[in-house]
């Protein structure tokens, strides 16, 4: 599955319902582009959801220009748990990241 979303005005609760494509069946890759949307470190929160979904493998999320800080670089730093993911690829450029994020981001 590819989704570009860029620059959509998804928010957090668009965020939010994306997430529900953990429940999708088959779902093996997923590149989602959700650059500009400001979803913010709740929204991060949401989409890192996708954890779950029990036959992901290849996983790219864009997430540049977010306000993503702390609270987010932890819930990305949690897709480490998921079942299948063989791949990640992050943007998370242009966020509120410093050495403390990075510190957690390294652990994946």
């Amino acid at each position: 599955v590819h989704l570009d979303l860029q620059d959509s005005a998804v928010g957090y609760v668009g965020a939010r319902l994306l997430a529900a494509l953990q429940q999708t069946k088959m779902l093996k890759s997923l590149h989602l582009n959700l650059g500009y949307n400001l979803i913010g470190d709740k929204g991060v929160e949401a989409i890192c959801a996708l954890k779950t979904a029990p036959l992901l493998e290849h996983l790219v999320l864009l997430l540049h220009w977010n306000n993503v800080g702390m609270a987010g670089a932890q819930a990305l730093a949690t897709l480490r748990h998921a079942p299948a993911l063989r791949s990640l690829q992050l943007d998370l450029s242009q966020n509120h990241l410093e050495a403390r994020e990075a510190q957690l981001l390294a652990r994946l």
